[in-house]
């Protein structure tokens, strides 16, 4: 296992989900040069702090193979030959198969998922199962590869002074384009205020996502506001907080790699799928479930409503409690 090829089309969280992968092949194969393709340009800085792991290019997002850039991209790529190619979890299988016979390599993993279930040229496969976490699913290309199934969200490099006691950030964004996963703002302001009359340094982070949340936010609130961050100053401002309040959102994952404690807020989408594994970690939701939840599970591709009962429900004294909890 000398060189290996990993194909990455989703985002930071899916990425941290696939990270205890990349501690089995390289507790196995220390000195394997990792190759790869991505569909976002903002996760280099994440995947080049793996060792031996290099970003070799980008993938259109939408895989369109009649792309210029795709086409010069896996052209470029032919001359290459791999001991392993690997897709990451959750990919659709059809793509998978399609984009495999482009790239030359001895064996070619990934997890079959959607309607296209059959393989014509990738060599070790499984099934993707939709009700499990993508952590479980892909401890499966981890026996797949015949290496130790372990769980744990692997972050290397990533180097963390002891946090300050009694601290906690708070990210109340998430992906603007599933605005039904956020708690509502006033709620996290309500929270910050709270918790900082409890004697906790509380900070606020905003990325590129949550833009439209900066001018919103009081000056007098009394906390300490990190937004227009590069990926290296993101690692480190996390890495000087006990605990994240967040919704479902990739930043809780890179952040559960970095130590920190996650308090997760839920709606539409399954805690179960999405919470970080461990059981520091907690999960908050309405304390009454609807029956409509979690819509995700149910439509992927249109979820979510107007009237967002599923998170409004989440009350500020329930996300106390749990933080509280978390800090004894």
């Amino acid at each position: 296992m000398k060189k290996i090829l990993i194909i990455h089309t989703w985002g930071l969280g899916d990425w941290m989900m696939f990270s205890p992968v990349l501690r089995g092949l390289l507790a196995q194969a220390p000195e394997a040069e990792i190759d790869v393709l991505l569909t976002q340009a903002s996760l280099q800085g994440l995947v080049e702090m793996y060792p031996q792991t290099k970003v070799r290019g980008r993938l259109s997002r939408k895989l369109n193979f009649l792309n210029l850039n795709n086409l010069n991209l896996i052209r470029q790529m032919r001359s290459q030959k791999y001991d392993y190619l690997i897709f990451t979890g959750g990919m659709t299988s059809w793509k998978c198969d399609l984009l495999s016979i482009f790239f030359r390599a001895r064996e070619k993993v990934a997890l079959l998922s959607g309607s296209f279930q059959h393989s014509l040229s990738l060599t070790l496969v499984d099934q993707f199962n939709q009700e499990q976490s993508q952590y479980k699913n892909n401890l499966k290309i981890l026996k797949l590869l015949n290496l130790p199934e372990d769980d744990r969200v692997y972050l290397p490099r990533a180097k963390r002074d002891p946090p300050t006691p009694f601290s906690v950030l708070i990210h109340p964004g998430g992906d603007r384009g599933n605005p039904y996963k956020r708690w509502p703002l006033e709620n996290y302001l309500a929270l910050a205020r709270e918790l900082r009359l409890r004697g906790s340094q509380v900070g606020i982070i905003l990325g590129p996502e949550e833009k439209d949340l900066s001018s919103l936010i009081p000056e007098n609130l009394g906390v300490k506001l990190h937004q227009n961050l590069s990926f290296s100053e993101l690692v480190v401002v996390l890495g000087q907080y006990q605990t994240l309040v967040c919704n479902d959102s990739g930043l809780s994952h890179l952040a559960a790699g970095l130590g920190l404690v996650i308090c997760d807020l839920f709606g539409p989408t399954d805690a179960k799928l999405y919470l970080p594994p461990g059981t520091q970690h907690r999960a908050v939701m309405r304390p009454q479930a609807l029956s409509c939840q979690p819509c995700y599970n149910k439509n992927p591709k249109s979820f979510g409503c107007s009237a967002m009962d599923c998170m409004k429900g989440i009350t500020v004294e329930q996300v106390l409690d749990v933080v509280a909890d978390i800090q004894k």
